[in-house]
């Protein structure tokens, strides 16, 4: 497809969509890599829609809501209580659709690393080969999107059926 094909498509596609469902139909999600800077995609995207229209806006950050709604459950309090310091003795980390090495700025990265020198091992369940894949990844899981739930079930399973769970932590955070 050439350069006017493409940009034609786009701008027919635009202008049937706002026609017909309005410009709340449309809406652009933040990615990876840089975000946030004048020239950055999410904000050309943003830029073009508002001339065209407008659409959909987000309130907050992304991260930030889903943390505040899975930190209780992860470690049974609002908050981790730990320092990144004390990361420097986990075993293993999984980081599952999380891409820090492009998307987490400054000492979080540092301590990363700093895991990675100490032996930590890292699975990286992503669909991308990405920046965190190629520098921490022990195990990279390339799962097709829309797989993931299966995954989990899986693993969940078998930490059930093989009795790997903390049922007194579980417990504890249950309340």
């Amino acid at each position: 497809i050439s350069w006017d094909e493409a940009t034609t498509l786009i701008a027919d596609n635009l202008k049937s969509i706002t026609e017909k469902y309005g410009p709340a139909s449309r809406y652009v999600h933040v990615g990876t890599a840089v975000s946030g800077g004048t020239f950055s995609g999410d904000k050309m995207a943003r830029r073009l829609l508002n001339l065209t229209g407008g659409y959909l806006e987000s309130y907050h950050s992304v991260s930030m809501g889903n943390t505040a709604a899975a930190t209780p459950y992860t470690y049974g309090i609002a908050a981790s209580g730990s320092s990144l310091d004390t990361l420097l003795e986990t075993k293993l980390v999984i980081l599952w659709g999380h891409n820090p090495t492009e998307t987490i700025f400054g000492h979080t990265n540092y301590f990363l690393q700093k895991m990675k020198q100490n032996g930590t091992r890292f699975i990286v369940v992503d669909p991308r080969y990405s920046d965190t894949v190629s520098s921490l990844a022990d195990q990279w899981i390339p799962l097709l999107p829309t797989t993931d739930n299966a995954l989990m079930d899986a693993m969940m399973y078998v930490i059930i059926s093989e009795n790997l769970h903390d049922r007194a932590f579980i417990i504890r955070a249950m309340r």
